[in-house]
């Protein structure tokens, strides 16, 4: 089945900036939001200069978005860790 994102037309760096009227700043805060959401969801995008807001169904078979959090390639690298054995 279609997913949300694919619905709507999510773009690469589309930010999630709201989910039924909660801003989102943080990952963590929109995978709670999705949680509590129900059967439906309602969230706003900010799009280049836009803001864009949908209202959609969950499948209920696989109740989320169906997109990835892009992290940032210099994150990655601060991040790693090599262990030599």
């Amino acid at each position: 089945p279609e997913s949300i994102a694919d619905r709507v037309k999510l773009q690469v760096d589309d930010q999630i900036v709201e989910i039924n009227g909660m801003p989102i700043q943080y990952f963590d805060q929109m995978a709670a939001a999705i949680k509590s959401s129900g059967d439906s969801i309602a969230f706003k995008v900010a799009r280049a200069r836009q803001v864009l807001s949908f209202k959609e169904k969950f499948d209920k078979e696989n109740p989320t978005i169906g997109f990835n959090a892009k992290v940032p390639e210099a994150f990655i690298k601060s991040a790693e860790h090599v262990v030599h054995y």
